[in-house]
Parts: C-alpha cells; structure tokens; sequence
C-alpha cells in the first residue's frame, strides 16, 4: 500500500554565482509541492512539483565594478536580463537543489 502526501511550500529562494569577474545575486519567490509517497516496506520517495517560480531581485557586478540592481516591478536593465538569460541553466539548478525535499 502507498500512503501519497503532498505538502504546498512558498518560500524565497536566493541563488549566487562568481565567475569570471562577475557575480550575480537573484531571489526568487518559489511556490511548490512537496509529494511524498511512502511505500509498502516503510521507505520513502519525495519529489518537487514547481508551481511558480518569479523573479524577485537581481544584484549584478560586471568584471569592471560596474553594479545593476532590479527589483520586481521596475524595468530591468538590458545587461541584467541578459546574464540571467546566460546563467539560465545554473540558475535552475541551484533552485532546484534548494527546493529539494
């Protein structure tokens, strides 16, 4: 027999990378699901199930100390959306990796 639960969890998720020069701070805030299945012999199974997650606040330092800031609701600079756009990949791998149960 599988017992199924699933937990609703909202919850600010903030995500930092350094490379080459630059760093980049985002929150995100991030509405999920917590599934968990209990099985038969006593384990356990937990997935992620995204509801939303939106872009909150971005800090942005460029490799000549140049600084950008964004909060949501003010249009974002064109140099902003483009390093979230190139950190796409790792940005959702941080969340994900937050997020996990």
């Amino acid at each position: 027999m599988t017992e199924h639960t699933v937990r609703e969890v909202e919850r600010d998720i903030p995500v930092y990378i350094e490379r080459n020069g630059i760093y980049l701070e985002c929150t995100f805030a991030c509405k999920y699901n917590v599934i968990t299945d209990r099985i038969g012999n006593g384990d356990r199974r937990s997935s992620i199930e995204w509801v939303n997650r939106t872009l909150i606040k971005v800090e942005y330092g460029d490799a000549l100390d140049n600084e950008y800031r964004w909060i949501y609701g003010e249009d974002m600079h064109p140099k902003i959306r483009s390093v979230v756009d190139t950190f796409n990949n790792e940005i959702q791998d941080q969340l994900e990796k937050a997020a996990k149960p």
